[in-house]
């Protein structure tokens, strides 16, 4: 019988006779689609046009665009949500600008790490510049202790190549 995952009338088969005489049935590969943007349904470019467990045997060159969101978003997009993000960020943190009509995008705020606004912002509420202690103008730089002297006239580990060419020297030495 024919593997559960072959049995489907969307798997495209074909009959082929052996040089034995016998005819089989040779499966075709389904085809991949190519990866689209979420967003807006543009293709994305850079992106290897494959099935799943082929497209994860490429290099991560071919599967990924080496930029934010690459290979997950398009660039029209990421742009889209950078701007937004710094809009947002500014209206917070700026007074003059809190009065600026701003609407929320769902649809760009989806894409974005949780708790994005708490980690970017530095509302005046929220954030102040941190103070010096009276009395002291600037650190003093901090006195080796006997620990870090001692990491750094520690020699190098040696390899197994090296001692092993010791013993083999030793050995020599002792048998003359």
């Amino acid at each position: 019988m024919v593997r559960p995952n072959l049995r489907g009338r969307s798997i495209k088969k074909s009959q082929r006779k052996t040089p034995g005489g016998k005819t089989v049935t040779h499966f075709r590969a389904k085809k991949a689609s190519a990866a689209t943007d979420p967003r807006t349904g543009k293709k994305l470019h850079g992106v290897a046009i494959k099935r799943a467990a082929k497209a994860g045997a490429l290099p991560a060159s071919q599967r990924k665009i080496s930029r934010p969101y690459g290979g997950h978003l398009g660039a029209d997009t990421v742009d889209a949500l950078i701007r937004y993000a710094a809009r947002q960020n500014a209206k917070i943190s700026n007074p003059e600008l809190s009065n600026l009509p701003l609407h929320r995008d769902l649809s760009l705020e989806k894409y974005l790490p949780p708790g994005w606004k708490e980690k970017n912002v530095r509302s005046p509420s929220k954030w102040s510049p941190p103070k010096k202690k009276e009395g002291s103008t600037e650190e003093k730089p901090k006195k080796p202790t006997e620990k870090t002297q001692a990491k750094k006239e520690k020699p190098a580990a040696k390899t197994k190549r090296a001692m092993k060419g010791e013993k083999k020297a030793a050995k020599k030495k002792s048998e003359k």
